[in-house]
C-alpha cells in the first residue's frame, strides 16, 4: 500500500516540476490548476483504481 501512496507523491512531484519548467518556456503558460486539478486528480483516479 505504501508503494502506491509513493506512486501518487512522484506523480504530483512531477506535476510541480512540469509547471516549474513552463515558467521557461514562452508560449506556455503556469497554472496552479493544472497540478491541483488536472494531474492529481487523475493520479488520484488511477490510485483508488489499483
Amino acid at each position: 500500500m505504501s508503494g502506491n501512496w509513493t506512486a501518487l507523491l512522484i506523480c504530483v512531484l512531477y506535476a510541480v516540476s512540469d509547471e516549474i519548467n513552463e515558467l521557461f518556456v514562452l508560449s506556455r503558460g503556469t497554472q496552479v490548476k493544472d497540478i491541483l486539478i488536472i494531474d492529481s486528480a487523475g493520479a488520484s483516479v488511477v490510485y483508488l483504481l489499483i
